[in-house]
């Protein structure tokens, strides 16, 4: 996994962003050197009743704006996800650098998408669970899920089951799951580290294209 030094260093941005009725908060990211647009909900969206959580990945150009977004998790509402991708237009932050020079790196932001305050999920959690139950190999519903468990880890038990749940989502070849289960296996998240594994696993999320698995195999660093 040798690369030129100029490449070696890659850093993942992570990002939260809660959206209800009551408030929109903007990304809470200490790189940003101008702040992003507030986000509103949809009012299609809010018509419809729509809800969900919505993943997106970008990548930061070596000017610290944003040249391109993907979705990793779509929400189901097509509205939700135009949403964030628009309000990450908007949004400049301060390059990545390498050896003094800025480098284009990808970056990740979590959407939730909530009509009234569900703070233990339940109501999401039941919804997925009816889904689940027609379909269990719904490989978006399962990494859903994953997303939902990793949102407020209540417990070890937490991480356990969006673990398990992750490799269930990974062996039915959702790819941003095989990215996300490579992550739990090098950092030990939910069970112990297996680097061996978590290698496979990025190897095959890149086979497929995942920006994230690709960014990781180009650098030689440690787990972080």
């Amino acid at each position: 996994m040798r690369v030129p030094a100029s490449r070696r260093f890659m850093a993942l941005i992570l990002l939260a962003c809660t959206v209800n009725l009551a408030a929109a908060q903007e990304p809470a990211n200490r790189v940003q050197t101008k702040p992003c647009d507030k986000i509103q909900y949809p009012p299609e969206s809010l018509r419809l009743n729509e809800e969900g959580i919505t993943e997106i990945g970008f990548l930061i150009g070596t000017d610290g704006i944003v040249k391109k977004t993907v979705i990793l998790n779509p929400s189901g509402s097509a509205t939700l996800d135009r949403a964030p991708q628009e309000i990450l237009s908007t949004c400049v932050f301060r390059p990545v650098t390498s050896n003094g020079q800025p480098i284009p790196v990808w970056a990740s932001v979590v959407f939730n998408w909530f009509l009234a305050e569900d703070s233990d999920m339940s109501r999401v959690s039941l919804r997925l669970d009816l889904v689940l139950q027609k379909n269990q190999d719904d490989a978006n519903a399962l990494y859903y899920y994953a997303l939902l468990k990793l949102k407020h880890p209540a417990s070890i038990a937490d991480q356990e089951h969006a673990r398990a749940l992750l490799n269930i989502a990974a062996d039915l070849g959702h790819v941003h799951a095989q990215f996300k289960i490579g992550q739990f296996y090098e950092q030990g998240i939910g069970g112990p580290a297996d680097q061996a594994e978590a290698l496979r696993w990025y190897k095959k999320a890149a086979a497929q294209g995942d920006v994230f698995a690709i960014q990781r195999l180009e650098t030689d660093a440690p787990v972080p």
